[in-house]
């Protein structure tokens, strides 16, 4: 009994050395990607800025539009959290701050950046009903004014048309000159 004991406290302190390793192997790979990882965050944050960019002219654009003008706060709070996301991505000014960065960014930067794409996607779930409202009020308004115009058509042609008859009739009707009458 007391050496299938020992075999298993040996094996759980075995696959406990096992996981520490794994864990430092992780990290230690986490430290060498952390340059490119960041560099690709980076990028895609670029890509965000320039959609915020569009969103907010966008916004500029349609005064009228009330589904758009409620975005203004949900905006103004995500422009915060993308500036602050951005500043802690950005590579760092000396050769030691940015080692230093790449040390952190396994053990603490890593969880942080995914906490802010969860608050990325909370802003999206906000936004995109707004932005599709807005789209069925601009369709709407839209397929009114093809309906005016074609209403307006179709007067102008009814119109014409009359206009055309009664010139067509008159013009082929006798003319009477007094001499005749």
């Amino acid at each position: 009994m007391a050496e299938v004991l020992g075999i298993v406290t040996g094996a759980l302190q075995l696959l406990g050395t096992v996981l520490k390793v794994v864990k430092v192997y992780k990290t230690i790979q986490g430290i060498c990607n952390a340059a490119q990882e960041q560099q690709d965050l980076l990028s895609e944050m670029d890509i965000l800025w320039l959609l915020l960019d569009e969103l907010h002219t966008l916004i500029a654009a349609n005064p009228s539009s009330p589904a758009l003008q409620h975005l203004n706060t949900p905006l103004s709070r995500f422009e915060v959290v993308m500036k602050d996301c951005t500043a802690k991505l950005q590579p760092r000014d000396t050769p030691i701050s940015e080692f230093c960065s790449q040390l952190k960014w396994p053990l603490w930067t890593k969880e942080e950046a995914r906490e802010y794409l969860e608050k990325f996607k909370q802003f999206e779930t906000l936004i995109t009903p707004l932005v599709l409202l807005d789209v069925q009020n601009t369709t709407t308004h839209i397929l009114q004014s093809v309906e005016l115009i074609r209403q307006r058509q179709q007067h102008q042609h009814s119109f014409l048309l009359d206009t055309v008859e009664s010139d067509h009739v008159a013009f082929f009707e006798p003319h009477q000159t007094e001499a005749t009458v």
